[in-house]
């Protein structure tokens, strides 16, 4: 076989490229990993990012309400309490009542409705972070 002038075969002689070894090589579809579940994507989600929703919601993992009528709008722990209160109304969550916090985060808000209301709260989280953090302020998560 003639060489080109860099020591290379001209392209109309050029060997294709050896196949890749398998370490190296892409998995087939039927041998990938199967995709984490959607209940596994929240947990990693959440458990991954607590400790920043932490730092900027504190103890309520949620935004506020602030009405239109707060002079100054309060601060973000007046407006997050003022969420709870609205939708324990808007609930007709009566005292001493029971209540299934489903995606509880870290407690805020069952630990609220159970010292201001009085409820008996159950929470529930997906993340394994939340949960310990809700159990170290004092609430039992599921």
């Amino acid at each position: 076989m003639k060489r080109s002038r860099r020591g290379r075969l001209p392209s109309s002689q050029a060997q294709p490229p050896s196949p890749a070894p398998p370490s190296e090589a892409a998995p087939s579809p039927r041998c990938r990993p199967p995709e984490p579940s959607l209940p596994e994507r929240i947990r990693a989600h959440y458990d991954r990012l607590t400790p920043l929703y932490r730092l900027v919601w504190r103890e309520h993992i949620h935004h506020g309400y602030w009405d239109t009528g707060d002079a100054g709008g309060g601060t973000p722990e007046e407006a997050q309490e003022r969420l709870i209160r609205l939708l324990a109304g808007k609930a007709e969550l009566a005292r001493r009542g029971r209540v299934l916090d489903v995606g509880c985060g870290i407690g805020g808000s069952s630990r609220w409705l159970a010292e201001n209301l009085c409820c008996q709260v159950l929470g529930v989280t997906l993340s394994h972070v939340q949960a310990v953090l809700a159990c170290r302020a004092g609430a039992s998560p599921a």
